[in-house]
């Protein structure tokens, strides 16, 4: 048995330590004797939605999900909702989670389409408060 992980963003959404993540399912397959792939899927890589059986995505701020966007609407999007139609599991953390519901408003209040796979949106703080946060001096 063997489970191919389409980690995505490593370089730019991983502001949380969500290698972290990836090294835990690596860590519980190798325990269960499964074989286990990590396909590092950086702007500009395809998804292959026959060849991955779990996808990840970590977090990020404001700036990271703007560099990965438009990668995410016009590279991948189509694979990965065909994937998670298909069954393949998906592990979203924090801005990986707001880019996969319908959008993210941002905390400026610019609106970022997601792909939509399941029934949600998010609002940034800043934006439900009207104020933005500021750093405690």
């Amino acid at each position: 048995m063997k489970l191919v992980l389409g980690y995505l963003y490593p370089s730019v959404m991983s502001q949380y330590g969500d290698i972290g993540n990836v090294m835990t399912i690596v860590n519980r397959c190798e325990w269960r004797g499964i074989d286990v792939e990590v396909d590092e899927l950086e702007v500009g890589d395809n998804v292959d939605p026959d060849r991955v059986d779990l996808l990840l995505t970590g977090g990020g701020a404001d700036t990271h999900q703007r560099l990965v966007f438009d990668d995410l609407m016009r590279v991948k999007g189509d694979a990965i909702r065909e994937a998670v139609e298909d069954g393949v599991a998906a592990f979203a953390v924090c801005a990986g989670y707001q880019l996969w519901g319908h959008y993210y408003r941002t905390a400026t209040g610019d609106d970022l389409p997601g792909l939509g796979v399941f029934p949600a949106h998010t609002v940034h703080r800043a934006n439900q408060t009207g104020t933005l946060l500021d750093t405690i001096t």
